[in-house]
């Protein structure tokens, strides 16, 4: 199983630098990071330049916005699951392969989403579900978050880019349904 993890970035260094750091840690290093730049200035490249022997890093510019910093990085993305991870958070240490082990034994899911939480473990953005279950357009704000969804490839490329996921009129991406976890 191999991740894409896209990152859009603007005026963080130090929150970048956490970033990379819990990506140099992962239990799992079966990943490609893809870095959408949308600074002005050089400030993230000696940053990424630290990390390049440790994992692959793909750089790349986009126009200001979150879902073009990530629509460019799906059109780079070789990963069978791509995630989103922001600039400003971190994972902890077996997260990728929590996630890896996920998928192979659900192919019925198109993605998995998580809590957002601190070292403390409360959340940090919203008023989050504990409960594990499906995510439907109902309770998809207690549920899902951008940074914290890991999506197949198929249901990305269904989906027509990230600016489109979530608006089908359906309750998932690709009519097998998607899931959330508490952790």
């Amino acid at each position: 199983m191999r991740f894409s993890l896209v990152v859009g970035t603007i005026k963080r260094t130090v929150e970048l630098d956490r970033l990379l750091g819990s990506l140099g840690k992962q239990s799992c290093q079966d990943f490609e990071l893809i870095v959408v730049d949308q600074n002005r200035d050089h400030r993230v490249l000696d940053r990424l330049k630290a990390y390049e022997k440790r994992f692959p890093i793909v750089h790349l510019r986009s126009a200001i916005g979150v879902s073009r910093a990530r629509n460019a990085g799906l059109g780079v993305a070789r990963g069978d699951i791509i995630a989103f991870p922001d600039d400003d958070c971190w994972y902890p240490q077996d997260l990728l392969e929590k996630v890896a082990d996920f998928f192979p034994k659900h192919p019925e899911f198109d993605g998995l989403t998580g809590r957002s939480v601190d070292l403390t473990g409360e959340d940090t953005v919203g008023i989050y579900s504990k409960d594990e279950g499906l995510v439907s357009l109902r309770d998809v704000w207690r549920k899902a978050v951008g940074f914290s969804m890991f999506l197949t490839r198929e249901s990305t490329q269904k989906a027509g880019g990230f600016g489109r996921l979530g608006t089908r009129r359906r309750n998932d991406l690709s009519g097998r349904g998607g899931y959330a976890v508490s952790d």
